[in-house]
């Protein structure tokens, strides 16, 4: 198992701890097992790249730990009433669309490099940057007065990239039809 697999795996194990944390009512504990999180997200992507470690399992599980991460902490965030619903539904309305885009190429037994995009970058630090101001706010209640522009802004960033994924499967079908 390559290092960045490790830290991705480390990701995915935060998660229970994180959401306990959250239940129990320990957002400082909460606020860093998310940023160990996020910057784990960071540190595997960024070593898999530079010392080419990159590999398949990689690709296909750190997505999945962000996706995780993201929708765990945003469902308990609707529950309390900090986030709103529209916020998550967005959310899995993209997720949702790549895993049935993915579904259509492999069916079609067409190529596509799994690799990240730099849509997906932006949209999940966005989502990222959501929830850190969120918990933050436990600590700093002013935070709330920017929920919206936070909201906002990672709505775009989601929403380009739909667009930008709906655009690269279309040219791929197209190309390989």
């Amino acid at each position: 198992m390559t290092l960045p697999n490790i830290l991705t795996a480390f990701r995915l194990l935060c998660l229970p701890f994180l959401i306990y944390e959250l239940l129990a009512g320990q957002y400082l504990i909460a606020i860093i097992l998310f940023c160990l999180a996020g910057i784990s997200d960071f540190l595997d992507g960024f070593i898999a790249r530079k010392f080419s470690l990159v590999s398949h399992v990689g690709a296909l599980l750190d997505p999945v730990a962000d996706k995780l991460l993201v929708v765990s902490t945003l469902v308990y965030f609707i529950y309390q009433g900090l986030v709103p619903l529209w916020f998550l539904l967005i959310i899995l309305f993209r997720d949702f669309g790549q895993a049935v885009g993915l579904a259509i190429l492999k069916k079609n037994k067409m190529h596509f490099d799994p690799k990240s995009q730099l849509t997906g970058k932006l949209s999940t630090t966005g989502n990222f940057l959501v929830i850190l101001i969120v918990l933050l706010s436990h600590f700093y209640g002013e935070l709330a007065l920017y929920y919206n522009w936070f909201f906002y802004a990672a709505t775009f960033l989601t929403l380009l990239n739909i667009v930008h994924y709906s655009m690269l499967w279309t040219k791929i079908y197209t190309q390989q039809t």
